[in-house]
């Protein structure tokens, strides 16, 4: 009875995961967290726009460079503090780059 039941579950999840009942990026998902995800609107609301216009800002600041400021290759670090150190670091570095370019200043 149980090997019976578990061929069947499989079965069943199988036949979902190859579109049968349905795709498996469109099931439903548990929601962890209190954030709100936004949705495309006519009329967007004003901490969207301010939102996009940081998110622009930031594209455009990065722009005149081609890089993000962090070569290739394998980081390890200890802590996450020790990653968004060297994140922001890179950041910096890739937006001073750019500033120089835009200057002029190699």
């Amino acid at each position: 009875m149980l090997a019976r039941s578990l061929g069947q579950r499989m079965r069943g999840m199988r036949e979902t995961l190859f579109g049968m009942k349905g795709l498996c990026h469109t099931w439903l998902m548990r929601q962890v967290g209190q954030r709100i995800v936004g949705t495309i609107a006519l009329f967007p609301s004003g901490e969207a726009l301010r939102a996009a216009a940081i998110h622009q800002a930031t594209g455009q600041a990065l722009a005149a460079v081609a890089t993000s400021g962090i070569p290739k290759g394998i980081y390890r670090f200890s802590s996450f503090a020790e990653m968004n150190r060297h994140t922001e670091e890179a950041a910096a570095r890739a937006v001073a780059l750019n500033v120089r370019r835009r200057l002029g200043r190699s």
